[in-house]
């Protein structure tokens, strides 16, 4: 297993992670659950800790990835662009997540702390959306169909 199978096998637990704990904690906050917006921490944990590994590897990804042909390099920078963002966005999360669930256990009228959770999470979350769909430049072809861009001027 190379950096290409680790970044494209874990790539996917951010992005959906960050969409899912959002809805989890929005969910619980609806209906004062505390186990759903404790789930939707934890779950905001393991998108940060998830992300590193998926930034870390995307460096010799790229590398291999600039070797195939039909890869346009700037789809490459772009990708680690807005990887950078998600990633430092998702480690904000997951830190504030862990404050979240520290503080909550002690403090009864610490409120705002989830909205400022919620905040970050749709931030989070669009960070991911931005970052999937530059990564799905590199290789799906089908993407580029869809939004009228001919691969060959690029």
């Amino acid at each position: 297993m190379n950096a290409i199978h680790v970044h494209l096998l874990l790539n996917h637990i951010p992005v959906l992670g960050a969409v899912f704990g959002l809805f989890i904690l929005l969910l619980g906050m609806g209906i004062k659950n505390k186990t759903l917006i404790y789930t939707a921490w934890g779950v905001f944990l393991l998108v940060a800790v998830v992300s590193l590994p998926v930034y870390f590897s995307g460096e010799q990804a790229e590398e291999l990835a600039e070797q195939l042909p039909e890869v346009v390099y700037a789809h490459l920078e772009a990708h680690e662009h807005w990887g950078t963002y998600a990633l430092l966005s998702a480690d904000l999360l997951g830190g504030l997540a862990l404050v979240s669930l520290i503080v909550d256990l002690k403090c009864k009228t610490c409120g705002w702390l989830r909205v400022l959770v919620v905040l970050m999470a749709l931030v989070t979350a669009a960070l991911m959306a931005q970052t999937a769909y530059s990564g799905g430049l590199i290789r799906h072809p089908e993407i580029h169909r869809s939004i009228g861009t001919d691969m060959n001027q690029l």
